[in-house]
């Protein structure tokens, strides 16, 4: 970011709130930069179709207004970019005490854009406590990825992959041709699959 607004210590956050059921307002306000948040610069946040859930049932929301968005890429500084998951575990429920390692079996996650704010902005704060227990990864360029932002979808399909424990040159049947679906096409061709149909 900007030399000058760092030094400032405020930033100018433009975002799209959900305020209710299908209800959205955009609203453009300071915000002092917090110490013990991680700063991200939104290079780009997908539309999931929880999003949508969201919007159009209030499925999950905690509390209104919010900013949806949890399949975010972004910058932290000038050469660094991050990409992440949705959720962080609780570290409290039984599934978390018992099961340490699988953390994405927890009975009570803490959502990004359900649970507090997410990257329907400019910016996006997050808790450095829980990033730390959100996958992540945060790498140097001075270009951004242009499709970083499908990185949490396309973790999905590559485990649909393992689920059914694919190989190649065997065949494949894709059932829908939304953009996962097609994510599902493109990683097939990769894997060398001999045929491939969608339904």
């Amino acid at each position: 970011f900007g030399e000058s607004m760092l030094k400032s210590n405020y930033i100018t956050k433009k975002s799209i709130y959900l305020t209710g059921i299908n209800k959205f307002k955009i609203s453009e306000k300071k915000q002092k930069i917090n110490k013990d948040k991680v700063l991200i610069k939104i290079d780009s946040c997908g539309i999931c179709s929880s999003d949508l859930k969201f919007i159009f049932t209030g499925s999950r929301i905690k509390k209104y207004p919010i900013i949806l968005g949890h399949e975010i890429s972004g910058s932290i500084g000038k050469n660094k970019h991050i990409v992440f998951g949705a959720e962080a575990p609780c570290g409290k429920c039984i599934s978390c005490k018992q099961l340490k390692k699988d953390t994405n079996l927890c009975d009570n996650p803490i959502s990004v854009g359900s649970n507090f704010d997410g990257g329907f902005s400019n910016y996006f704060s997050i808790d450095k406590k829980i990033l730390s227990k959100i996958p992540h990864i945060i790498y140097k360029s001075n270009t951004k990825l242009k499709y970083a932002s499908l990185a949490e979808s396309l973790a999905c399909v590559i485990n649909g992959l393992e689920i059914t424990n694919f190989k190649k040159k065997k065949n494949i049947v894709i059932i829908g041709a939304g953009y996962m679906g097609l994510l599902f096409v493109s990683l097939s061709k990769l894997k060398k699959a001999k045929n491939i149909s969608i339904i």
